[in-house]
């Protein structure tokens, strides 16, 4: 058995880094692998107290799903504790759960876990910045010349309704992130530093936090907004991955060009509404190589 090798593995790789409990398997094997070459799913599988199998193969592949008991048995050998333990146990309620709804709710779970995990404030100030759907709107809001740092005058111009409290603590996060100044000439806030990206310890569940919560807001806006201030289309397409990947940079082309009128738009004095632009590209369709998973 290896596994003291696989406890100092362990250390390194972060559980709370990953969305998915498989590929954090994936990872601790492969690192085992790569100090071993002759190492092998079935030695992974005994040194994580089962019996010397492809079970782990199989989890790994998406073929079979850990059970409680299994979660128990990994637990104890990688001698997981704390927000580790909470969050391993959590992610895996998350990635089995069949209900949308339940799935969210353990995501707001790993969330919160992840937050109380991370020691330093900024990183958790950055977490947060990605935590709601205001946030980078009322950053945005202050690319305009009107505006002002008033709750009541911001919360009259936002289709969703937020309390004077939650715009507050946003302007104040905001604030403590760079994103914005008190320009004391102008007499108000205004933007700086740029626009804020999740580094490599708040990444994957930012992102995710951010995603979710933009995607809720699209939802909301199809019955919220007047259809002639909101454009929305849908395409339904049987292409190669090839062709995929081609999209894919169609999609990051003209971002950039819409970013670029933006540009002109706040160079020029001109910008004054804020919209939120989401554009998804995904399959509904397994690889050849997943067809089977």
């Amino acid at each position: 058995m290896n596994r003291p090798e696989l406890k100092k593995a362990r250390k390194e790789i972060k559980v709370t880094a990953f969305l998915d409990y498989k590929e954090y398997l994936a990872s601790l094997y492969q690192s085992q692998k790569s100090n071993m070459r002759s190492y092998s799913y079935a030695q992974f599988a005994e040194d994580l107290g089962f019996s010397k199998s492809n079970v782990i193969w199989l989890v790994i592949t998406g073929r079979r799903k850990l059970s409680g008991q299994a979660v128990q048995r990994i637990l104890d050998v990688l001698g997981l504790s704390g927000i580790e333990r909470k969050y391993f146990i959590t992610l895996v309620h998350h990635n089995n759960a069949r209900l949308g709804s339940v799935r969210e709710k353990y995501q707001e779970q790993l969330f919160d876990l992840k937050t109380k995990e991370l020691l330093i404030p900024d990183e958790q100030e950055k977490l947060e910045y990605f935590g709601e759907w205001y946030y980078p709107v009322i950053r945005e809001m202050m690319g305009s010349g009107e505006f002002r740092a008033d709750p009541a005058w911001i919360a009259s111009k936002l289709y969703g309704k937020l309390l004077p409290k939650e715009i507050i603590f946003s302007i104040r996060l905001l604030e403590k992130l760079g994103l914005i100044v008190y320009d004391q000439d102008k007499g108000r806030y205004i933007q700086a530093g740029g626009q804020i990206k999740p580094d490599r310890k708040v990444g994957k569940m930012a992102s995710v936090r951010f995603h979710e919560k933009m995607l809720d807001i699209a939802k909301e806006s199809i019955t919220r907004v007047p259809s002639s201030r909101r454009d929305y289309n849908a395409l339904t397409l049987c292409i190669s991955e090839e062709s995929a990947n081609k999209v894919r940079e169609l999609v990051r082309e003209f971002c950039e060009k819409v970013f670029e009128l933006e540009k002109n738009a706040l160079g020029q004095g001109e910008a004054d509404q804020v919209y939120q632009l989401n554009v998804q590209l995904f399959p509904f369709t397994k690889s050849l190589s997943e067809k089977d998973k």
